[in-house]
């Protein structure tokens, strides 16, 4: 009797527990919001810092794009790069460039394709950075094209939507 109980309880418990977990799993919209807070995290700095530990930021913020990816940025002195690799240069030129980088973002927006293997990211964001002790400051609109692959949602796009603002 007490066998047959036990039987019956613990592949209901399991059913329960799986139920509960497939519920409350992360949805494509929060994964790739996550992906980009990690990718925001990774390029932000504060301070000095040495050449490997930029080496090694540069290298998890671009991991986050596709190899053949493509980032656009209408503005003096930037302008289009067309491969991971390209990225990661230009990531660690910068960090290298500047004393501080810090990244908020605003009034996002992700829109998952029906098919779920993309999706687009539309924000705001402000970047505050610190060249020799001048601070600057930019407020973007920002579109990203996400695409799905065997480890996860990696970025195909970045582009931006509207002019850029200067703020002082």
């Amino acid at each position: 009797m007490v066998k047959t109980r036990i039987l019956v309880a613990v592949p209901a418990v399991l059913a329960v527990a799986v139920g509960i977990g497939w519920l409350l799993r992360p949805t494509d919209e929060a994964r790739i919001r996550r992906a980009l807070a990690d990718l925001v995290a990774a390029v932000g700095k504060d301070g000095p810092e040495s050449p490997v530990g930029a080496a090694r930021r540069a290298e998890r913020a671009s991991g986050w794009f596709l190899p053949d990816c493509e980032v656009r940025i209408e503005r003096a002195g930037f302008g289009t790069v067309a491969t991971r690799g390209e990225l990661r240069q230009a990531i660690f030129q910068a960090r290298a460039a500047l004393d501080s980088i810090r990244i908020g973002l605003y009034d996002p927006s992700v829109t998952v394709s029906a098919d779920r293997a993309s999706a687009v990211h539309g924000f705001t964001v402000r970047a505050e950075v610190r060249h020799r002790g001048d601070p600057e400051s930019a407020v973007q609109e920002v579109r990203i094209e996400w695409r799905r692959t065997p480890d996860g949602w990696r970025i195909r796009s970045v582009s931006t939507v509207e002019g850029i603002r200067e703020i002082r």
